[in-house]
């Protein structure tokens, strides 16, 4: 019964009708989301990480030969995104750690620890100044506004899982920034 649903739909939308992938999409979400969240173990990522293999099953439903259920095709893209994610997340952290290993982390804490409140604000200033607008509107409404995700959406005509996903990289673009500006001014001090 599922799959002959499954299939009807599937061949709604190759026919053009878009509009029916939606019925796919409300159907599987919540599974996809939860094979993501236990790979990933993360939420912000496992959201993401279900909408790319929701887009990426999308893309390639002309090539969805049939041979499985459509559950178990989908099943396998979001696992194999997951699997990807987690090898470019190990590979990073491999990175950070020999970065970190070859800096002195020690002293960009001390340094940053020991700095006033006021310099910590002209930091995060100079930081926030690097990103684009519609970045510092996104964590202005978060952080300063007080908004929730679903306000953001609104304002910024997002959906709420693209403004988490937005969130997320933006606070990382931030963090990288700041980084930057605190190696910039530590390397001048010593």
């Amino acid at each position: 019964m599922h799959e002959t649903e499954d299939t009807a739909h599937i061949n709604n939308i190759i026919k053009g009708d878009y509009s029916a992938y939606r019925f796919l999409v409300d159907k599987y979400k919540d599974k996809v989301y939860n094979l993501s969240l236990k790979m990933m173990k993360n939420e912000t990522d496992a959201e993401e990480l279900t909408q790319i293999s929701f887009i990426k099953a999308y893309n390639s439903l002309h090539k969805f030969q049939r041979k499985a259920a459509f559950s178990t095709w989908l099943y396998r893209i979001n696992y194999n995104s997951c699997l990807t994610q987690l090898r470019l997340k190990r590979k990073n952290v491999q990175s950070l750690e020999e970065n970190i290993e070859s800096s002195n982390l020690q002293t960009m804490e001390v340094t940053f620890n020991s700095m006033i409140e006021k310099d910590r604000r002209h930091y995060v200033s100079l930081a926030l100044e690097k990103l684009k607008p519609d970045e510092r509107i996104l964590l202005n409404l978060c952080y300063k506004e007080d908004k929730n995700m679903n306000e953001i959406g609104v304002i910024m005509n997002l959906s709420h899982s693209n403004v988490r996903v937005k969130l997320m990289r933006t606070r990382n673009k931030l963090l990288q920034i700041m980084n930057k500006i605190l190696k910039h001014e530590i390397g001048e001090l010593l």
